[in-house]
């Protein structure tokens, strides 16, 4: 038969007891996994929502064309579409909405 749960206020090692039983399993349990969403929530919000570049102006310098120009000899850049990447991923500009101080 199993001790009263009050049992291991009683005994000289009562967390190595309270481990043992169902209960305390379970609140660890709860407990790890309250904290492991809290640790992959901060995670997602830092990536997707806190990346912040802080400029007015942004300049394009190109410093090699694909034809293999470089340097002085680049005449025009011939930028023909301009947009912003993350990851190598392309952002939706226009489906977005973006704080005026901050891109």
């Amino acid at each position: 038969r199993r001790a009263n749960l009050s049992s291991v206020l009683f005994t000289s090692t009562p967390f190595a007891t309270a481990i043992s039983k169902p209960p305390f399993q379970g609140l660890v349990l709860v407990c790890a996994i309250y904290f492991a969403l809290g640790i992959f929530w901060h995670a997602i919000n830092l990536r997707m929502f806190h990346f912040k570049a802080v400029s007015t102006t942004f300049r394009f310098t190109p410093l090699e064309l694909r034809d293999g120009t470089k340097g002085s000899e680049i005449l025009s850049p011939g930028i023909a579409d301009l947009g912003l990447l993350m990851d190598g991923c392309k952002i939706d500009v226009e489906n977005r909405t973006w704080d005026t101080q901050v891109l």
